[in-house]
């Protein structure tokens, strides 16, 4: 029996935080706290991007009259307008779902922007065993913020490769129609 939508991503989450927990194990060492914040930056700017990027794609699937388009219709039509409010509500969950995750980077990556000069002046007087555990502690979340986004990127594209899909099957039926 095949695993569920919910049990592939728990296992893919479960994935995720253990190459984040190696990463940090095997490069914490080694990495300076300004090159993390330098990849918060890059995050950011992504992030930023993305964002709009995904309130555009999110105002594509979703229209205010969205509860309205079934009414009044029956038959072959109801069907057809049922069939695509579905599948536009996959794709908006998905992007939408990639916009939660960016806006949460970006958020992230803002805070410590704001915060890691003072942050780094206090872990500097705070007892060794604290600073290491705060150099793990933040090296793991840059790793999961990496992971995330790259995630977050992969996902934005899953809509766009149904509508190319989609496109692709409606070119070929174009081209039967015209060969007839």
């Amino acid at each position: 029996m095949g695993a569920t939508v919910k049990q592939v991503r728990v296992i893919l989450i479960g994935i995720a935080i253990m190459l984040c927990l190696v990463f940090d194990l095997t490069f914490a060492r080694w990495l300076s706290f300004k090159w993390g914040c330098m990849v918060l930056d890059v995050l950011g700017d992504v992030s930023a991007i993305l964002f709009g990027v995904f309130g555009v794609w999110l105002g594509m699937f979703y229209s205010p009259t969205v509860m309205d388009s079934l009414k009044g219709k029956s038959g072959d039509n109801l069907i057809q307008a049922a069939e695509n409010i579905v599948a536009s509500s996959r794709r908006f969950r998905i992007v939408f779902r990639g916009m939660v995750i960016s806006a949460v980077i970006l958020v992230f990556a803002m805070i410590v922007r704001s915060i890691h000069v003072p942050f780094s002046q206090m872990v500097g007087i705070s007892h060794p065993a604290i600073r290491e555990l705060l150099r793990h502690v933040f090296f793991t979340m840059i790793a999961c913020a990496v992971i995330a986004q790259c995630y977050s990127i992969v996902m934005s594209i899953v809509p766009m490769y149904d509508a190319k899909k989609k496109m692709s099957e409606a070119q070929k039926v174009a081209e039967m129609t015209i060969n007839i």
